[in-house]
């Protein structure tokens, strides 16, 4: 119980009075950025299963590789200042996995556009099914849904850390309901494997993949959220 009161002290601290080491305000800044580039990625399936406007396309992947490359530049910034606290060493960690958990997250979105961008390429062939590219807008609003779960909980954070907690656990529900996509688009993209060539094959998987890693790095992020409400605040 006194570890618990310490560490709950100490989580609280640095959030509340360490003005100078907002680390709630990045951690949202993080989440908002990686929902902003999955919004980004969504747009990107639409466009190419609607208009095919490959100028578009590469535009909007170019504003996911900003927002992730933002969102490492204010990550590392604050793992910086945390390095040089007076925080407890068990405080830092936990606080530190989330940022690079976030990191995780804003890496996968930025994977998932690289590949859509390949598939516009010329070279590329556009024989993708709807049912395919349907599949892949679902499974992208889901992305969306959970990366604005994260925003919620992070909001909550400190205000009620049980409703953070509870959108959290949110955010585990959604992806199982795309590990269950994942499976359906799998079949789809394997039983249309003979009229594609190789390469679109190939970079079909790995499209789908990726938005599968979107939804397995934000619960990462909700897991290491829920550690940090369980353990400073007892909850």
């Amino acid at each position: 119980m006194i570890t618990i009161w310490y560490r709950d002290r100490s989580i609280q601290d640095i959030i509340k009075k360490h003005t100078d080491q907002d680390v709630l305000s990045t951690v949202l800044k993080h989440v908002e950025l990686s929902s902003d580039a999955m919004k980004s990625v969504r747009d990107c399936i639409k466009n190419y299963a609607e208009k095919g406007e490959s100028d578009v396309i590469f535009n909007t992947c170019k504003r996911v590789e900003r927002f992730e490359r933002d969102g490492d530049v204010i990550s590392r910034a604050e793992i910086d200042r945390l390095s040089s606290s007076k925080l407890s060493a068990v405080a830092r960690h936990d606080l530190m996995d989330l940022l690079f958990k976030i990191e995780g997250l804003l890496g996968a979105i930025k994977s998932t556009s690289d590949s859509i961008a390949l598939l516009c390429n010329a070279e590329v062939s556009k024989n993708v099914s709807k049912k395919v590219l349907d599949g892949f807008l679902l499974i992208a609003n889901l992305d969306v849904e959970i990366t604005e779960n994260m925003i919620d909980a992070v909001k909550e954070f400190l205000k009620n850390p049980s409703q953070a907690k509870v959108i959290s656990n949110n955010v585990s529900n959604i992806e199982s309901k795309i590990d269950n996509e994942y499976i359906k688009v799998l079949k789809i993209i394997l039983s249309e494997g003979k009229t594609l060539d190789p390469s679109t094959f190939y970079i079909l998987i790995r499209i789908l993949e990726w938005l599968e890693d979107v939804a397995d790095n934000a619960e990462d992020v909700a897991d290491s959220l829920r550690t940090i409400i369980a353990s400073e605040f007892g909850r």
